[in-house]
């Protein structure tokens, strides 16, 4: 197979599956939401978003070295990956244990009361099993079997969903029992992928002889990665603590809708990193070149039209899973978010580039710096304007940092931003939007058939995109 049919077919299949996994997001909405509580759905996914958090800092980006340097024909693989893992996970460890102490002071500064104590108590458990769980996976990505990883991506979000509804519809189990399940799942999950790894590479003692080498790659990223984390993160935190629980629910419901925009990019990224990794290390620059440039034409070919059919036929879909209260406040926030989610993407594919060429450094400033920014603006805005403060301010600082790491992309590799391709998406997606809102009146199943069928008829009669490329992909 071609190295742009494997890599097509990586992408395709990675699209494919987190499509299936970010139902899990919706799913949880009326499980939670509307079975626990709306409060209690915020409290869940503020304690998602800690944990995440913390799992992104103590996995110092060694996930990330052991994708890199696992390319090198001289490297002792297994070696490489036990210590890595070993590190890694000690140090998420210690982040559980300080998180277990202060879990009542927490729950009463990220949520306003101790309600939640116990289920953060428990959830914090997440933060070392996430990282085990997160190395483990990305030992695949290592040896470019991308399919791999998005299967086990896809077991672990559809196991999620079924432990969830099992405990939540039969067993009456309240937030804390989510939990639990959550927590088991995570652990299966990690000492199942790590059987199947032991079976291929065996068990050693780690070294860590390249722990120095590593780090030093490492924990710039590591700062790029909490930037990110805090920009996506920070946001409901603030909202938490300004608004209460009740408020980060509304505000994660909407995001949670247009978040399915980032889909292709975050795939893209998924697959691409160790390929671009590879060349790089080869010297093939030109080509790693042409690899980001051609996968920005398709993101912004997907993500507009994405966008504005979210936008649609968001409404019908938040009023299905939420409850009154969220509907209202949310849809008014999903355009802007969906926003936001487009600037993230594209800073997401550009930044391949930076990264893969080991200049962690610049993109860790780039996006620390978009981070503090995002969270003045939050702090600023959100007493003010509520969560429709805390969107504006994430679109702000999203489109900031994208214009920035294009930038030092391109200083590196020589990339075009595909202007004439993303016009005739524009005016494609225009001529989407134009037929459904006034043909279907955003009915939600019609609109799901015709929206993509309308807009990829113009595309191919604009010559936005031909079908040998269609067929190319596929």
């Amino acid at each position: 197979m071609s190295l742009q049919k494997k890599l097509s077919s990586d992408v395709l299949v990675t699209v494919l599956v987190r499509l299936g996994t970010r139902f899990q997001g919706l799913i949880f909405i009326p499980l939670i939401g509307k079975l626990l509580g709306l409060a209690a759905y915020g409290a869940y996914v503020q304690i998602i978003a800690i944990t995440g958090l913390l799992a992104t800092v103590l996995d110092l980006g060694l996930h990330s070295a052991l994708i890199r340097y696992g390319q090198e024909e001289s490297q002792d693989v297994a070696d490489l990956y036990y210590s890595l893992t070993a590190f890694a996970v000690a140090c998420g460890s210690l982040a559980a244990i300080l998180l277990m102490t202060f879990s009542t002071s927490l729950s009463e500064l990220t949520l306003g009361n101790r309600q939640y104590a116990e289920a953060l108590l428990i959830g914090s458990t997440l933060v070392p099993l996430k990282v085990f769980s997160g190395m483990a996976r990305n030992y695949f990505r290592m040896e470019m079997n991308t399919k791999i990883y998005s299967v086990i991506e896809a077991i672990r979000s559809y196991a999620s969903i079924g432990a969830v509804a099992l405990v939540i519809l039969y067993l009456n189990w309240e937030l804390e029992g989510v939990m639990t399940v959550l927590v088991a799942i995570e652990l299966a999950l990690g000492v199942g992928i790590q059987y199947l790894i032991g079976r291929k590479i065996g068990y050693t003692i780690p070294s860590f002889q390249e722990l120095e080498r590593c780090l030093r790659y490492s924990i710039p990223l590591t700062g790029s990665m909490i930037a990110s984390e805090l920009a996506a993160q920070a946001d409901k935190i603030i909202v938490g603590s300004f608004l209460g629980a009740s408020a980060v629910g509304i505000y994660s419901i909407s995001y949670s809708i247009a978040n399915f925009i980032s889909i292709y990019s975050s795939s893209a990224y998924t697959s691409l990193f160790p390929e671009i990794s590879r060349l790089l290390e080869n010297g093939e620059r030109e080509r790693c070149g042409n690899i980001v440039q051609t996968s920005v034409r398709y993101y912004i070919v997907i993500a507009v039209p994405s966008a504005i059919g979210i936008y649609l036929v968001g409404p019908t879909v938040i009023r299905l899973i939420s409850t009154p209260e969220a509907a209202g406040p949310a849809n008014a926030l999903v355009p802007i978010v969906g926003l936001g989610i487009i600037l993230l993407g594209l800073e997401r594919l550009y930044e391949l580039i930076p990264v893969a060429d080991e200049d962690t450094v610049v993109i860790s400033k780039i996006k620390g710096v978009a981070a503090v920014t995002n969270i003045l603006m939050n702090v600023a805005l959100v007493p003010v304007y509520g969560i429709t403060g805390a969107a504006v301010a994430t679109v702000l600082s999203y489109g900031a940092s994208s214009v920035l790491v294009y930038r030092e992309s391109n200083i590196r590799v020589k990339t075009r931003f595909p202007l004439v391709s993303t016009v005739k998406t524009a005016a494609a997606s225009a001529v989407m939007f134009v037929v459904l809102y006034s043909l279907l009146n955003r009915n939600l199943l019609p609109s799901l058939v015709v929206g993509p069928l309308v807009y990829f008829v113009v595309m191919i009669a604009i010559d936005g995109i031909e079908l040998a490329e269609l067929t190319e992909v596929i």
